[in-house]
């Protein structure tokens, strides 16, 4: 997989590709402009800009500092597992094209729901897992109550607009 940037204005942007990150391959675009192939730091800069952030923005948001993430964009400095887990959770992005560039770059709406139920799983909410242990506990008729119940209030709420 390779992005459409001509390899002078990548050169531009970035020195070199860091001695821990995968590095840059040169392949021939389909006009047969040599264009590089994108590593992780590329990745991480298109969900970033894709974001709309700027660095300081971004490193916020997946707690790093914005020099670290200038590393991790520039080839500097290899992201950590967390890191990417974060950056995955938080911007809704496929671990697997972020690390290996392997389509698609959003994960699937199957691979979301595995991903809060991990975290349901994993995490200190006890009354989220308390509700959905109740609710699988239902039985059938009373699972169609409370959906007709939801399926009423979200009439209710788009009737006043809200």
């Amino acid at each position: 997989m390779h992005c459409d940037i001509p390899c002078d204005i990548l050169n531009a942007q970035r020195k070199t590709a860091g001695p821990c990150m995968e590095p840059r391959r040169r392949n021939a675009g389909p006009d047969g402009q040599e264009v590089f192939v994108m590593n992780i730091g590329d990745r991480i800069k298109k969900v970033r800009e894709a974001e709309g952030k700027n660095q300081r923005e971004f490193a916020s948001s997946i707690k790093v500092g914005q020099s670290t993430l200038a590393m991790f964009e520039n080839g500097q400095r290899e992201p950590k597992s967390i890191h990417i887990e974060q950056i995955c959770l938080k911007y809704d992005v496929s671990e697997s094209w972020l690390r290996t560039g392997a389509p698609p770059m959003y994960r699937e709406p199957e691979e979301r729901l595995e991903t809060y139920l991990g975290q349901i799983s994993k995490g200190e909410d006890e009354f989220i897992r308390d509700l959905i242990e109740v609710y699988m506990e239902l039985d059938q008729a009373s699972k169609d109550a409370l959906k007709e119940i939801a399926r009423r209030m979200a009439e209710k709420q788009n009737s006043r607009g809200q």
